[in-house]
């Protein structure tokens, strides 16, 4: 999955191409491109054109995640947090790009929220600590040689995503397990 892709159709279009990708990884939010160069372009030759200097790429302003909510929305985490019977709270990679794991890691605590967080989250809360159920990933259960997802999801019934989002291959199939539940998701972006 990236955020750009593209071919390179003639070697003069290296040069914009590659700026055009620079504008977009430096984008909020960050992530891959792919520029494709045919084998047949290896050996043409091009128009000197200078790259911009890295310092003239935009650089990407980074929003924190609480910050975007309005009152309403934490009003309507609250009630539905009030009225869980088993929430859990699912971390993303967003969490730790954002500095925020103090925070989410604080959230959980006060509120008594187990966590389970994706594997590039990892290490959010100490292994030992009462409400760390771990990483979790799409291979666990065979590494594990249990129905670990299984177990975990069964008996949830809201789930909190703080700073998760669908590379972090925690995929909603996963936590499909058990009571119906509801979500909310606070992402890294709106």
């Amino acid at each position: 999955m990236t955020k750009f892709s593209e071919e390179v159709e003639h070697a003069n279009e290296l040069v914009p191409l590659l700026e055009k990708a620079f504008d977009i990884i430096m984008t909020e939010p960050p992530g891959p491109v792919h520029i494709s160069i045919p084998v047949d372009l290896y050996n043409k030759e091009i128009i000197y054109q200078k790259l911009r200097n890295i310092s003239e790429f935009p650089i990407p302003k980074i929003i924190r995640l609480y910050d975007q909510f309005t009152p309403d929305d934490l009003q309507k985490a609250r009630d539905l947090i009030a009225h869980s019977n088993c929430p859990l709270c699912l971390i993303g990679q967003e969490v730790i790009r954002l500095d925020i794991h103090d925070d989410v890691r604080s959230f959980c605590e006060v509120l008594n929220i187990q966590t389970i967080s994706s594997a590039n989250a990892q290490g959010i809360f100490p292994r030992e600590h009462d409400l760390n159920l771990g990483s979790a990933s799409p291979y666990m259960e065979g590494i594990l040689g249990y129905p670990a997802l299984e177990e975990i999801f069964k008996d949830v019934d809201l789930l909190i995503c703080i700073g998760y989002q669908y590379a972090d291959d925690l995929l909603p199939k996963m936590w499909a397990y058990g009571e119906e539940k509801q979500s909310c998701f606070y992402p890294a972006l709106k």
